[in-house]
């Protein structure tokens, strides 16, 4: 049976009913269940899949909260462990979004390689101070017109909704740093919000901020949560009593431009909310959601565990389970590794002696790990030596010829095969070892 551990807080979790995916997930042969991020995962796997939504605890953990970096620090050390294991969605792609500085850049970065899309970044800065004539500068150097949207920089927890509207000089006094100020686009209080869960690509529209037409007024503070809810009816949402331009809306396009996106920041469960310029027509990225709440995705949990059965398929083998197997295989990043009671005895190929006595080799600088049972490593004194073959090593320790371990290991012996010269078992004459 697949495993797959999964954290999001209980407010996700409740959201999501994610209780009944669970029971979804174990009637079709898959047993996901709650990571307890103060324990070792290693003690609470091995898993096939780990599926998360940490961004508050990245966030947290950048603010140097020591539980926070515990958490996170526990979750990379066993997916650097345990590298056939699948994150969705990989931390390092998640890391890169907590700003909502980086979220506008890589965007851009991501359209300036497609040609052929009719998309823009509104333009935007970021400001760190509260001096007016500074922020000034910095917003006329970066292309800001008014009225223009002040976004809290942090793009995770509550107070990341807390927004406000600038509409001229005088309203610069109001905006709270650090921010991301960018140049508002009317477009006719409609936002297209998109949900992606790997190759499905579902869109809704929604209720968004009204066009505004005089840039005569105070700022406005708001909480985009009043505003961009399906059943949002805030007076921010109303327009005023000004015929405006229908625009048509091709959602081939938007899919297309999500997918580009997608592709980009190499994420699997995100929200891209898109606008479309009353002006140009031209359509506008102005947030990427990661692990949305998907409230508006038809049949969620059972498009969710679809797609979490292509990503198991995908990985071929499943992780062993406790007494399944003999042996269970460990990755670290740099490449394949090889734990047995073996001792070598050549310069480039040297061991580390591990807790439970068996030994740690390292190729070429690549400290690698297969834990084999003590039964399986034992062995008479008066027993022969094995064939110190390539084949001979690799079947040695446990695995199969037909086994994906086996040619991985054999390739990767054969590459180091000018660094690796000695094999002995502990105790006896260093013998050298070809392929065969």
């Amino acid at each position: 049976m697949k495993r797959v551990g999964y954290w999001m807080n209980e407010k996700k979790r409740n959201k999501l009913k994610f209780d009944d995916f669970v029971r979804l997930s174990r009637d079709a042969g898959i047993d996901v269940s709650l990571i307890d991020l103060d324990i070792n995962l290693e003690d609470q796997g091995p898993y096939d899949l780990i599926l998360h939504k940490l961004n508050d605890v990245l966030a947290k953990a950048d603010t140097g909260d020591d539980q926070a970096r515990n958490r996170i620090q526990n979750v990379q050390s066993y997916l650097m462990s345990n590298p056939r294991t699948i994150a969705i969605d990989p931390l390092e792609n998640v890391q890169r979004l907590l700003s909502r500085n980086n979220h506008y850049r890589l965007i851009e970065e991501c359209h300036a390689q497609e040609e052929g899309l009719s998309v823009v970044v509104p333009a935007y800065v970021e400001l760190d101070t509260n001096d007016i004539s500074t922020n000034r500068q910095l917003m006329q150097a970066s292309g800001l017109t008014f009225p223009c949207i002040c976004k809290p920089l942090v793009a995770q927890g509550p107070s990341s909704h807390k927004m406000s509207i600038i509409f001229n000089d005088m309203g610069l006094k109001d905006i709270q740093t650090p921010c991301v100020v960018q140049s508002f686009i009317n477009h006719n209080a409609v936002l297209q919000k998109v949900f992606i869960i790997g190759d499905l690509i579902h869109i809704v529209q929604r209720p968004s901020l009204k066009n505004f037409l005089n840039t005569d007024k105070d700022t406005i503070f708001f909480n985009s949560h009043d505003v961009s809810k399906p059943y949002s009816a805030c007076f921010l949402n109303e327009l005023d009593d000004v015929i405006q331009p229908k625009m048509a809306v091709c959602e081939d396009e938007i899919r297309r431009i999500c997918r580009h996106v997608q592709t980009h920041l190499g994420l699997e469960l995100i929200g891209v909310d898109i606008v479309q310029d009353m002006t140009t027509g031209r359509y506008a990225i102005i947030d990427i959601n990661i692990f949305p709440d998907f409230d508006e995705v038809p049949n969620f949990n059972h498009e969710l565990l679809k797609f979490l059965q292509l990503k198991l398929q995908s990985s071929k083998t499943a992780v062993p389970s406790m007494g399944e197997s003999e042996f269970s295989m460990k990755h670290m990043i740099g490449g394949v590794k090889c734990l047995s009671k073996n001792t070598i005895e050549d310069s480039d190929l040297t061991s580390d002696n591990t807790k439970d006595g068996a030994t740690c080799l390292i190729i070429g600088g690549t400290r690698s790990i297969i834990k084999a049972s003590k039964s399986s490593i034992s062995s008479p004194k008066d027993a022969s030596p094995p064939k110190r073959t390539i084949n001979g090593i690799v079947n040695n320790i446990g695995i199969h010829s037909n086994d994906e371990l086996f040619h991985t290991l054999k390739q990767d012996l054969t590459q180091q095969s000018d660094l690796v010269q000695k094999l002995s078992c502990s105790g006896s004459k260093s013998e050298t070892f070809n392929e065969s």
